[in-house]
């Protein structure tokens, strides 16, 4: 006869009921990369390589992309390190099948990890306890995670507009129309996007906490 446990299930019956064990979030981060999360980021610089294929160029420097949803996942799920790494790993993926290595690829790949730095760190630090997902759904404070998706978006334009202005000067295509002609269209699409990537990142991360991938904040500290 199998043992019972105090809430009534044989061991057998309670192993089955486990969740899976959550991809470390907030104060657990602290601990290090464990090799779920790594698993985590490698899936979303996965994604980011995939949905850059789904670019739409226009001309040399605007672009209307669908990568960085990646880079915001792994920055309001995970922090500003995992987001960080997702943009600038999958930009450099993308730059080495589009254009393969140039010596302007690394200038490339800083826009997007700084996007994922920026986002990842200014819901870090409005955070109350440590859990950048948390400060993303707080429905009580929407501007922060408002202003940190427009700063991190703003950031990353201005430094690929950097990179596109090294760029033609290297290589000799620079016009200055080309270059910042376009910029106030970029700003403007680039927040449209950042905020609707944003709503889906947030469906998401919903669906994840409803599967126990994501830890549920208990008393002011993350379960793990």
């Amino acid at each position: 006869m199998q043992k019972m446990n105090r809430d009534g299930m044989t061991g057998e019956g309670r192993e089955e009921m486990e969740p899976a064990a959550p991809v470390q979030t907030g104060k657990a981060m602290k601990a290090g990369f464990t090799a779920r999360r790594m698993v985590f980021d490698a899936m979303l610089i996965a994604l980011f390589v995939v949905l850059s294929f789904l670019n739409v160029r226009i001309g040399n420097v605007f672009k209307i992309g669908f990568s960085s949803f990646a880079t915001i996942v792994a920055a309001i799920l995970l922090g500003p390190v995992d987001g960080f790494l997702v943009g600038f790993a999958g930009e450099f993926l993308e730059q080495i099948l589009t254009y393969g290595l140039t010596p302007t690829t690394i200038l490339y790949m800083i826009g997007p990890g700084a996007r994922g730095l920026v986002l990842g760190l200014v819901l870090l630090l409005f955070s109350r306890d440590s859990v950048p997902y948390l400060t993303a759904l707080d429905r009580k404070r929407p501007y922060i995670p408002a202003a940190a998706l427009l700063l991190s978006s703003f950031a990353q334009t201005m430094l690929n507009t950097l990179a596109n202005y090294v760029d033609a000067r290297m290589f000799g295509w620079y016009s200055p129309e080309i270059i910042f002609g376009s910029m106030a269209a970029r700003i403007v699409v680039g927040f449209a996007q950042t905020f609707i990537f944003a709503g889906l990142a947030i469906t998401v991360l919903h669906a994840l906490r409803n599967s126990h991938f994501i830890p549920y904040p208990v008393q002011g500290k993350t379960t793990i």
